[in-house]
C-alpha cells in the first residue's frame, strides 16, 4: 500500500501538483479548453470557436493537446494584434509598458484571469491539510500558473520558474519548480505549440531531478489524469529506470484521481502498458485522508528547515573558498573521538551526523565505491544506516557490511535496526543467490547478442569499450551480467573499477549496472550472511 509504504519509510514525497488542485479551490477556474475559449471571446465572434477547434482536431486527427496549443497559437497573434491596435484593453498593462518591457498582452491576460480567482471557503478545512503537505514535501513541482503554493506557504519555499532555473544551482530540497511559467512573470507561460516544443528541450533535466532524488522519495501526483500529455511524457522517460518489480514499482509513483463523491480510498495497482509503468492508484473525492496520511512523515526537520542548513554551510564554503581560506580537512566520515591533536585547535563546522560522525551523507555512487574497495574509509554503522533506506527487494550489494557488523559495531549509532534486521531478512529471501539475480534481468534482444558474440572471446571492459558494434552501452552490461559466471574474477573486477571510477554517477545508478554490481557482489562472496545484534536499552 502506497501511503503506508511512505509513512513506514518515513520518506519525503516529491509532489507533482496539476490543474485539477487549482479547480478543485477556486472557483469558476478554467480548464485548459475554457481559457482558450474566454480569451478568444475578448477579440472574435463567439460561435467560431467550437468551429475553429473542432477543425483543428480533425487535422491533428483527433488530438486534443495539438489542437489546444495550435488554437492557443492562433488567439496569441489575434489578441496581441487586437491590443496593439487598440481594439482591446488590460486594465494592469498599457499599449507603451507592454512595448516596453516585451510583454505578451495574451499572456498578460492569462495572468490577469488566474490572478483574480477566489477560494472556495467550503475547501478552507481541507486547504489547510493540503497546506501541510507542502510542507512536507522534498520537492514540489507544477505545471499551474497561479501562485497558490507559494501563498499557502507564505513564501518560505524557493521557487523556480520555467526551463532555465533546472540550470540553476539547487539544493533539491524545499523548491518548487513552476515548469509551464507563473503568473509573476507572464512572458514565462507555456500554452502554445512553440512553448512546448521549446520545453520539451528541458524535460529531460526535470526528470533527471527527479529520478536522482526518486530513491529517497516517492513521487505523488495530485490534479492530474493518465491522459495528460505531462504526466505521460513524464513518466515515459522514468520507464526504463524505475525498478522491474512491479509492487516495488508501484510503490514509488501514485496519481489521485478525483472520483465525484466518493469517500473511500479506493487504491490498486494499474498499469500504462504502452509505456510499461505500473503505479498506486487512488480514485476518490476525500483528499483529506489522503493529505493527512501524506502529512504524517516527520524526519524531526522540515524540508525548509534542511534546506536552512544547507544554504548555511553552502555559504561557508563560497564565501571561504572565495577567499582561499577553506581547509580540505574533513573530506570523508571522521570519528569525532579520533581526531588528530592539530585539529583540535581549529574552528569546527559539524554537520549532520550522530554523536560520533561527521559526514557527507553518502549515496549510491559512495557505498558502491566502499562495497568494492575496502580500503575505502566507511563505518559499518553508515553503510548500515544507508542499507536500511533501501526497500527489501533492492538488488543493492549488502553481503560484506553485514559480515563486518556481525564482526562487531555499535548498534546504538544505527537508527532503526529491527527494521533493518526484516528488510535484511526479506532481501535474503528474494536474492538467495547469483541465480535469482541474474532471472530478474530481462533478456537482451537476438540481434544486440548477434552483434556482441560477433566480437569474439574478449573481456568486459573490452566488450564494454568496443565501438565497431551498434550496441549501447546498457546492452553490453546486460549481456555481461547474463554471463557474468563464463567470466573470470580478475577481468571482472578491472570491469568494475573502471565502472565506478570513469563512467558517469548518473549512468551507473541505471537498473543494467545497478544488477551488474548485485550479480559482481556474489560473484566475490556468494555467501548470505544474517545479521544479528544484542539489543541495548
Amino acid at each position: 500500500m502506497f501511503l503506508e509504504e511512505l509513512k513506514k519509510n518515513n520518506q519525503y514525497p516529491i509532489v507533482f501538483i496539476g490543474s485539477g488542485i487549482t479547480k478543485r479551490y477556486f472557483k469558476d477556474a478554467p480548464d485548459w479548453k475554457k481559457l482558450l475559449q474566454i480569451l478568444w471571446n475578448r477579440i472574435n465572434s463567439p460561435e467560431n470557436f467550437f468551429g475553429t477547434y473542432e477543425l483543428l482536431k480533425m487535422e491533428n486527427n483527433g488530438d486534443e493537446f495539438l489542437a489546444n496549443t495550435q488554437l492557443a497559437e492562433k488567439i496569441e497573434a489575434d489578441f496581441n494584434e487586437a491590443f496593439w491596435l487598440g481594439k482591446t484593453e488590460l486594465n494592469n498593462l498599457s499599449i507603451q509598458e507592454a512595448s516596453e518591457t516585451s510583454t505578451s498582452p495574451f499572456r498578460k491576460a492569462i495572468s490577469n484571469i488566474f490572478a483574480n480567482l477566489e477560494f472556495i471557503e467550503e475547501k478552507r478545512e481541507e486547504l489547510a491539510e493540503f497546506t501541510k503537505v507542502l510542507q512536507k514535501s522534498r520537492i514540489i513541482i507544477t505545471t499551474n500558473y497561479d501562485l497558490m503554493i507559494e501563498n499557502l506557504l507564505s513564501n518560505s519555499i524557493k521557487v523556480n520558474i520555467g526551463g532555465p532555473s533546472l540550470f540553476k544551482q539547487s539544493n533539491d530540497m524545499n523548491e518548487l519548480f513552476k515548469i509551464h511559467g507563473s503568473i509573476d512573470n507572464p512572458n514565462t507561460i507555456v500554452i502554445t505549440e512553440q512553448d512546448y516544443k521549446r520545453n520539451d528541450k528541458t524535460s529531460a533535466l526535470v526528470n533527471a531531478k527527479i529520478l536522482s532524488s526518486l530513491i529517497e522519495s516517492p513521487i505523488i501526483f495530485l490534479g492530474y489524469s493518465l491522459s495528460d500529455v505531462n504526466i505521460r511524457k513524464l513518466l515515459q522517460d522514468f520507464s526504463d529506470n524505475l525498478p522491474d518489480d512491479l509492487h516495488l514499482a508501484a510503490n514509488r509513483i501514485a496519481v489521485v484521481e478525483y472520483s465525484a463523491k466518493e469517500q473511500f480510498l479506493n487504491e490498486g495497482t494499474s498499469e500504462i502498458q504502452d509505456l510499461n509503468i505500473h503505479y498506486t492508484k487512488f480514485e476518490t473525492d476525500n483528499y483529506k485522508d489522503i493529505y493527512t496520511s501524506l502529512a504524517s512523515v516527520n524526519q524531526g526537520l522540515t524540508p525548509n528547515a534542511i534546506s536552512k542548513y544547507q544554504k548555511m554551510f553552502r555559504k561557508i564554503i563560497e564565501v571561504k573558498g572565495q577567499q582561499g581560506e577553506l581547509d580540505t580537512v574533513l573530506t570523508n566520515f571522521v570519528d569525532m573521538s579520533n581526531l588528530p591533536a592539530a585539529l583540535k585547535s581549529k574552528n569546527l563546522v559539524i554537520a549532520f551526523g550522530d554523536s560520533r560522525y561527521i559526514y557527507k551523507t553518502p549515496d549510491y555512487i559512495d557505498y558502491i565505491k566502499a562495497y568494492f574497495n575496502p580500503s575505502y574509509d566507511f563505518p559499518t554503522e553508515i553503510a548500515l544506516n544507508f542499507i536500511s533506506k533501501y526497500s527489501s527487494s533492492s538488488t543493492l550489494p549488502i553481503t560484506r557490511f553485514i559480515k563486518a557488523a556481525n564482526g562487531g559495531f555499535d548498534v546504538t549509532a544505527v537508527k532503526k535496526i529491527p527494521t533493518l534486521t526484516e528488510k535484511i531478512k526479506k532481501r535474503n529471501e528474494r536474492f538467495p543467490s547469483i541465480q535469482a539475480i541474474l532471472s530478474s534481468i530481462n533478456k537482451i534482444g537476438s540481434e544486440n547478442s548477434a552483434l556482441i558474440r560477433s566480437l569474439g572471446e574478449v573481456s568486459p571492459l573490452d566488450l564494454y569499450l568496443d565501438t565497431t558494434k551498434a550496441v549501447n552501452q546498457r546492452n553490453k552490461v546486460r549481456y555481461i551480467t547474463l554471463n557474468i559466471q563464463n567470466y573470470n574474477l580478475g577481468d571482472l573486477t578491472s570491469f568494475t573499477n573502471y565502472l565506478i571510477n570513469s563512467v558517469p554517477a548518473k549512468s551507473i545508478e541505471a537498473t543494467e549496472y545497478r544488477k551488474y554490481f548485485a550479480a559482481f557482489s556474489f560473484m566475490l562472496d556468494p555467501e548470505i550472511t544474517n545479521l544479528t545484534y544484542e539489543k541495548t536499552e
